[in-house]
């Protein structure tokens, strides 16, 4: 699917655009979306995305990260609102591994509004609980 394209049959509504984002409504539809990032899927890497209500990952024992571990290309280069909404009960245990946190990578990407609750975190290291790592300009705000 590429940005623009209007998501159907069970997939994230919304078309990925700043007018109109896909819309995460749910655990499933945020695990879509970081399987589609992750893939390189066309355009969802840099895809615009909005929360439409808190989402509750407990029962994901070990969340893999958004925009991967791995390197600045692989990172999540869009825009993510979390309206003020909340994402709770992360829990991501990859004690060797770098760059974790509910994104793992993000490089001139915007993350704002969303507050993570209850979240455990383990890696080797650049840990943290929005990103593990940021490239320039990458921005995170009103988030807790």
């Amino acid at each position: 699917m590429t940005v623009g394209a209007q998501a159907q049959n069970g997939e994230i509504s919304g078309n990925g655009t700043a007018d109109n984002p896909y819309l995460i409504a749910s655990a499933d539809d945020l695990a879509q979306m970081r399987d589609n990032v992750n893939a390189n899927a066309t355009g969802w890497r840099t895809a615009h995305y909005r929360l439409t209500a808190d989402i509750n990952l407990k029962g994901i024992d070990n969340w893999t990260p958004i925009g991967s571990e791995g390197t600045s290309a692989n990172a999540f280069q869009g825009v993510f609102d979390g309206r003020a909404h909340s994402i709770s009960n992360l829990k991501i245990d990859k004690e060797t591994r770098f760059r974790t946190g509910l994104f793992g990578n993000i490089n001139g990407a915007t993350v704002r509004n969303v507050a993570l609750v209850n979240v455990d975190i383990k890696g080797q290291s650049e840990i943290g609980g929005i990103a593990g790592a940021g490239f320039t300009p990458a921005q995170i705000h009103g988030a807790l």
